[in-house]
């Protein structure tokens, strides 16, 4: 992955962190890739993914952009996902027991196209569709607000409590801790909301 510079709804560009890289690299990269005379005059939003700018930070950022004409109008910290990314879900040794910490939620506002991967260490709730062939993978719960037709792996550190839910469960596989299930061959397309959740060692699926 790499830093990230591309146009949003409103006339700013959006610069994600590379988060595999330090924030003195990134401002280093952010320097480089600025340069060009195409950015000039440009309006920027910087997104650190997670990572805390000092105001000496902050400072360069701005005093480095305004020298190649452009201007910082805002700063976000919240998490960037792409078809690139992925990040590593730990797996549990035989028989240790799932963490009772409180889990984050990850909200993504859009649909996840096939081909994508989405993992997230705690519950991931996607307002949007899941595509055929894409994989959605959290340690906790996963709730999608569409309709799930990709691959959905909820409890991925071994938590059997973890549940799935959508407006419209079809997914080409669920997974839930170690247990996996495949939808039924019939195409009974069901018109409610509906959860998957470990029963006696096995997916159970109800209507909620």
């Amino acid at each position: 992955m790499a830093i990230e510079i591309k146009g949003i709804t409103v006339p700013a560009l959006l610069v994600n962190f590379d988060v595999s890289m330090s924030i003195e690299e990134n401002i280093e990269e952010i320097q480089r890739r600025m340069s060009s005379a195409f950015f000039h005059n440009s309006k920027v939003i910087i997104n650190t993914n997670g990572q805390t700018l000092s105001e000496e930070e902050k400072n360069n950022l701005y005093r480095m952009l305004t020298e190649q004409n452009a201007h910082i109008v805002d700063f976000k910290t919240s998490f960037h996902f792409d078809g690139r990314e992925k990040k590593k879900i730990i797996e549990p040794s035989r028989g240790q027991e799932p963490s009772s910490e409180k889990r984050l939620l990850f909200t993504i506002n859009r649909t996840i196209r096939g081909g994508q991967r989405i993992t997230h260490d705690g519950d991931l709730m996607i307002i949007g569709n899941v595509n055929p062939g894409a994989y959605v993978i959290a340690t906790g719960n996963i709730i999608v607000f569409g309709v799930l037709n990709g691959v959905a792996h909820a409890g991925a550190g071994g938590d059997e409590g973890a549940v799935v839910i959508a407006l419209r469960l079809k997914p080409q596989q669920l997974k839930i801790a170690g247990i996996v299930t495949r939808p039924p061959d019939d195409d009974i397309q069901t018109l409610y909301p509906e959860k998957a959740f470990v029963e006696n060692k096995t997916i159970q699926i109800e209507k909620i």
